[in-house]
């Protein structure tokens, strides 16, 4: 629930209960540091997943850097030269929203689009983007953004809810962009409300966190793909998708059916 405290309860629990691994999903780099702190402690090996916990024994996501690179090289090629462009970064207490929002601006820097505001949340919520959004279209028209470059899905779920209560016509309507391919996401990429979001196909990532879970338990080494700041780490590469492939991604890798959409 992005609850830190509630994690740290769920933490501790697993340990009393005599877990001889913890896979964690941290809900921040603050919280994930002292998770593993107590793991080590413990004897228990941490593999952190999908958010990057220095220290940890080992770490499985996807490239957030690749992330931040697709979605802004996206909004490059979809926007006018020299466009408009209203940033939300991702959480800046998340080693993903960091690692995201430099590789956005260095993609934005290099093709010259300007960033016309930014938002450096602590959270990833919905709510905070959506009224951020809302207080800068006072100072800018949508008539005159480009795009409106979300860190996450629902980060663009406010975005696309401020939009649709400020009446945006559809020839106004900006560029939206979101990461996680949340159902929601693709549905509103079906409507035209978002254009793009990027997918990370979790069932891989998923697998090879059970696969070294179960390694571990078992006493195994695992041979990691690369080293990540210290920490042996599995980074799988993401795929944007559009409406154009959406039935080549989410649909072909089974994550939703047509129906769902």
């Amino acid at each position: 629930g992005g609850d830190p405290d509630e994690q740290v309860a769920q933490f501790n629990e697993a340990l009393d209960r005599g877990a001889d691994v913890v896979v964690l999903n941290a809900v921040n780099g603050d919280v994930g540091e002292q998770l593993v702190a107590q793991g080590d402690k413990a004897g228990v090996p941490v593999v952190a997943y999908d958010r990057f916990v220095p220290g940890a024994d080992y770490y499985v996501s996807y490239d957030a850097g690749a992330i931040g690179r697709q979605m802004a090289q996206a909004v490059v090629d979809m926007v006018p030269p020299k466009g408009s462009v209203l940033l939300i970064n991702g959480a800046q207490s998340d080693a993903n929203g960091i690692a995201i929002k430099r590789a956005v601006h260095k993609v934005l820097d290099g093709a010259r689009i300007k960033v016309v505001a930014e938002l450096d949340p602590q959270t990833w919520s919905a709510e905070e983007a959506g009224g951020w959004l809302r207080n800068q279209l006072a100072d800018h028209p949508a008539v005159g953004i480009d795009a409106v470059i979300a860190a996450n899905d629902l980060q663009a779920g406010g975005v696309v809810a401020t939009l649709t209560s400020a009446k945006v016509r559809p020839s106004a309507w900006p560029v939206v962009t979101g990461q996680d391919a949340d159902l929601e996401a693709i549905q509103r990429i079906v409507l035209g409300q978002q254009t793009l979001t990027v997918f990370k196909s979790f069932p891989r990532e998923a697998e090879k966190a059970a696969e070294i879970a179960v390694a571990l338990v078992g006493g195994k080494q695992v041979e990691a793909d690369r080293d990540e700041e210290g920490v042996p780490a599995f980074i799988f590469q993401p795929l944007v998708v559009t409406i154009d492939n959406l039935t080549d991604t989410v649909v072909k890798d089974g994550i939703y059916s047509l129906d769902e959409i």
